[in-house]
């Protein structure tokens, strides 16, 4: 029987979004670590859940 693991891209995924939640509590506006946050959301399959951090970045910018 063969149990299902994380790849280890998953796995780099996952420790990257909880650096990127660190980083942004230490720097909520920073347009580089939001953007990066989203698309490592994409990535994670959390879709809606970029998209906040998407739209947060283009205020930012204004």
């Amino acid at each position: 029987m063969f149990l299902l693991s994380p790849s280890p891209v998953s796995c780099l995924l996952l420790q990257a979004k909880l650096y990127f939640e660190k980083a942004l509590k230490l720097e909520p506006d920073n347009v580089k670590t939001l953007t990066s946050y989203a698309i490592a959301l994409i990535e994670l399959g959390k879709f809606e859940e970029s998209c906040k951090f998407f739209e947060k970045s283009f205020k930012v910018r204004r």
